[in-house]
Parts: structure tokens; C-alpha cells; sequence
């Protein structure tokens, strides 16, 4: 995280690691973000524990970018937090 400058800030990039430690820890994490060299553009990702072999934990990350022009003025992220842990 410390190398990914094109993530965001360096408050993101904390709070990054802390997200993949919690999911280290058994919780699945959904957040949001945006990049620092294309702010038309927002990034939503989960991040999800899975168990490989009965005593390891991978993480599984799923991206998807949202164009803020296609979202035609409806944005969605009036309405929700930018991180959640469940």
C-alpha cells in the first residue's frame, strides 16, 4: 500500500491496510474510492476473507469502476458511508 500512490492519499492508504486486516480477520469489507489521477471516475471494492487449506486466510478483492457522467447527476454516494465492515 505504501508504493500504490495512485490509490489515494496517505490517509486512504492507512486505512487500506487496516481494511485488509480486518479482513485478515474473518470480516468482509465494502468501500469506495477516488483515484487520485481520475476523479471522474469512482472505484467501489470488496474485500472477502476465504480459508485456503483449513488454516490460512486469502483475500479476495472485487473492483468496479464507476463512471460519475453515466450516473446522469444520480450520485449514490449521497447515501451511503464510504467504508463498511460487516
Amino acid at each position: 500500500m505504501d508504493t500504490a500512490k495512485y490509490i489515494g492519499d496517505q490517509d486512504l492508504r492507512n486505512k487500506l491496510k487496516e481494511f485488509y486486516a480486518l479482513a485478515l480477520n474473518q470480516k468482509r469489507v465494502l468501500f469506495y474510492y477516488f483515484p487520485i489521477k481520475n476523479p471522474e471516475v469512482f472505484i467501489i471494492t470488496y474485500l472477502e476473507p476465504k480459508p485456503v487449506y483449513k488454516k490460512d486466510i486469502e483475500i479476495k478483492g472485487r473492483c468496479m469502476p464507476i463512471f460519475i457522467k453515466e450516473l446522469e447527476g444520480n450520485s449514490p454516494l449521497h447515501h451511503v458511508n464510504q467504508f463498511l465492515v460487516f
